[in-house]
């Protein structure tokens, strides 16, 4: 509990991200007041769930991010792909991946532009029900794709405005 509260120093935070316990590791990786020598340490870790967490973190300096974008487990670069702080140049690079878990996390980071997300191999429908999904703009371009799961996730969005939901009114798919 103490590795991820917020308030925990990042000397105390130092120490714990040598703890023998990688679920004290993998909380000191998520901590935003971890120092950024400890993150570095941690992107190294033998755990995976130990880097996944790092690489989540925004913290995380550029340098680790491109390193860990190429680590061997998928679910690692997935997680660099989602993170707040990734810079266009990273984002340009993930997105040529033709690793679907990498494109979906990629999809669903707030910082890939939505065009950006079209251009994704991976089907948008399972990306959208995001954050991104409530501007209303977005809706409104997704419920002008000819993918029928897409438009039903966009029918069934909360966030979706009523002249998208009368646009999908005559969709040909009667699930829709």
């Amino acid at each position: 509990a103490i590795a991820r509260n917020k308030n925990t120093s990042t000397r105390d935070l130092s120490m714990l991200s040598r703890h023998d316990s990688y679920k004290v590791r993998r909380a000191v990786g998520s901590n935003l007041n971890t120092d950024v020598a400890d993150l570095v340490t941690l992107a190294s870790d033998v755990k995976m769930v130990v880097r996944i967490a790092v690489g989540r973190n925004p913290n995380l300096p550029k340098e680790i991010m491109v390193a860990m974008s190429m680590d061997v487990k998928v679910s690692v670069r997935g997680a660099v792909a989602n993170n707040r702080k990734i810079d266009g140049e990273l984002i340009a690079c993930l997105l040529r991946c033709s690793e679907e878990d990498v494109l979906r996390e990629l999809a669903a980071n707030p910082r890939v532009s939505v065009d950006d997300c079209f251009d994704l191999k991976v089907p948008l429908h399972r990306a959208i029900l995001g954050e991104r999904s409530k501007v209303p703009h977005t809706l409104r371009t997704l419920a002008g794709m000819e993918d029928d799961h897409l438009l039903l996730s966009v029918a069934w969005n909360t966030s979706a405005p009523a002249d998208v939901l009368t646009s999908l009114a005559g969709a040909t798919n009667a699930e829709v």
